[in-house]
């Protein structure tokens, strides 16, 4: 999933500064599209007849990205701007697909199991017929828990496709049913 972003910064110095905070002294990292960056110009001053007018620059150094799979850096939200009429870029962020809800759900079901020390859902799950009654137990609850949040996001998608508006992928992963682990 790409996030396209705006910004605006003072001059090209503040934008390099702000490279090499985010260690991007040579250039974007994987993952990271710079578009477009670059001063833009407006007429300073109506044409006279059969002549162009005068640029003149619109204060700051406007700077377009694409992110891949990442939120951009938050200090950097201060300095967001609405696109310069003009300026070439892809747009702001695309529309979310089913496919994007789903591999965000699939990946917090994954890191759920993970952060219990499990090679993953699939994994944690077949523990339910284990003969160690705690590992039975934390595969019982995982799998009534996955079954949880499943039918929460077929709950969601029904709402969106009855005319609901299609929540963010963070609103939904947050509404999810929160994960209970056996004592």
């Amino acid at each position: 999933m790409w996030t396209y972003r705006t910004y605006r910064w003072p001059d090209a110095a503040a934008w390099r500064a702000a490279q090499a905070v985010q260690g991007w002294q040579e250039g974007a990292p994987p993952g990271v599209d710079l578009l477009v960056a670059g001063t833009v110009y407006e007429p300073s001053a109506p044409a006279s007849e059969g002549e162009l007018p005068p640029p003149v620059a619109i204060a700051g150094w406007w700077v377009s990205l694409a992110i891949r799979d990442a939120s951009p850096p938050a200090d950097w939200e201060s300095l967001r701007a609405t696109t310069p009429e003009g300026m070439p870029v892809l747009g702001e962020d695309p529309a979310l697909t089913v496919t994007d809800y789903q591999l965000a759900v699939d990946a917090h079901v994954q890191a759920t199991a993970r952060a219990r020390s499990y090679n993953g859902a699939a994994t944690c799950a077949s523990y339910v017929t284990s003969t160690e009654p705690a590992w039975r137990a934390e595969a019982a609850a995982f799998v009534a828990w996955r079954d949880a949040v499943y039918v929460a996001v077929f709950g969601a998608l029904a709402a969106v496709q009855a005319g609901g508006a299609p929540p963010s992928i963070d609103a939904l992963i947050t509404s999810l049913p929160a994960m209970v682990w056996p004592a």
